[in-house]
């Protein structure tokens, strides 16, 4: 979801996102968000490519710690688990359960649970 205050220089816009993470190359960005204001971005993803890079910490999205997994340092899902993220490619897709939009304002919901369950 895209959301624009107007369409002048000093316009805000707020960013929401309710993407799916099973596809290859997509980041676990379920529920993350992104604020510019007066000319900056004052909240906005991390732009970058890799396991550390593509983690919930780096796209605003909610972080749960889970359970400990047993895997070596070296191995991504050790990173993936020790952030709290989202599983890349095992987790499950998050999902649009519902949308509004009106005059001065604009709504969305979305279930991002599977996107924490490990298969690791």
């Amino acid at each position: 979801m895209l959301v624009r205050g107007d369409w002048s220089e000093n316009a805000t816009w707020f960013n929401f996102t309710c993407g799916w993470n099973s596809i290859d190359h997509q980041a676990d960005d379920a529920m993350g968000i992104e604020l510019y204001r007066q000319g900056e971005w004052l909240i906005k993803r991390r732009v970058g490519y890799g396991f550390g890079w593509l983690t919930s910490d780096n796209t605003n999205s909610l972080l749960i710690q889970n359970d400990p997994i047993d895997r070596p340092e070296n191995d991504y899902r050790f990173v993936v688990g020790e952030r709290g993220s989202q599983w890349p490619y095992s987790g499950g897709d998050a999902h649009l359960i519902a949308s509004s939009f009106g005059e001065g304002y604009s709504y969305a919901l979305c279930d991002a649970s599977d996107s924490y369950n490990s298969g690791a």
